[in-house]
């Protein structure tokens, strides 16, 4: 499938009609996740049957690649050798990650994109400094995020074995994906779009 690039006028009108800055209050730093209410949750736990897990983080890489240019730093820190025999030792780590990027799993902050000198809801982008910033940290996350989560499968869709790098997402493919795995997406939803495949990595 082509790319597709998209004008700065474009872009401005996309974001204008579907931003929600301002809806929550002036002082809002939690954004979409005020979707997600006690009663989405609850109708969530209820869809539970199996209580089967399914994990999708990808594993801390540590080798670098075309999308990890700046892979994790693993360092032992303490390992039993250096303790005397028979007695209890520990064993210790250290990891180095640029969190961002393609290649280590990561939930962003709303503090880090900047559109037109402002963070959401009108916080100045020079709020964030080398010292880090003051507002719409993670730490906004901190009672974690729980939902009906919703995986569409676009390659699948498609027909293909993963998404190409460059490649658009439309809103028909996530239709077409919607009928093809019988499941509408409703406000509240957790919405995960996965772009980095173990088979394509490889």
């Amino acid at each position: 499938m082509a790319q597709v690039h998209k004008s700065s006028n474009s872009l401005l009108k996309a974001s204008a009609d579907i931003r929600a800055a301002g809806a929550w209050g002036p002082g809002d730093a939690q954004g979409a996740l005020n979707y997600i209410g006690p009663g989405q949750v609850r109708e969530a736990a209820a869809l539970v049957s199996s209580g089967r897990t399914v994990g999708l983080g990808l594993p801390l890489d540590t080798a670098v690649g075309p999308d990890n240019p700046r892979p994790v730093m693993h360092t032992m820190t303490d390992s039993p050798a250096a303790y005397p025999a028979g007695g209890t030792a520990f064993a210790c780590d250290s990891f180095t990650v640029e969190c961002h990027g393609d290649a280590h799993s990561h939930i962003d902050a709303l503090r880090h994109v900047t559109f037109g000198g402002s963070l959401y809801n009108g916080v100045d982008a020079i709020s964030v400094t080398a010292a880090g910033a003051g507002a719409l940290g993670a730490e906004n996350l901190r009672n974690g995020i729980a939902g009906r989560g919703i995986l569409p499968d676009i390659a699948a869709t498609r027909q293909a074995a993963w998404i190409e790098p460059g490649e658009v997402i439309t809103s028909q493919d996530l239709l077409a994906a919607e009928e093809a795995q019988g499941v509408r997406v409703r406000a509240g939803d957790i919405f995960a779009l996965p772009h980095r495949t173990p088979a394509k990595a490889a």
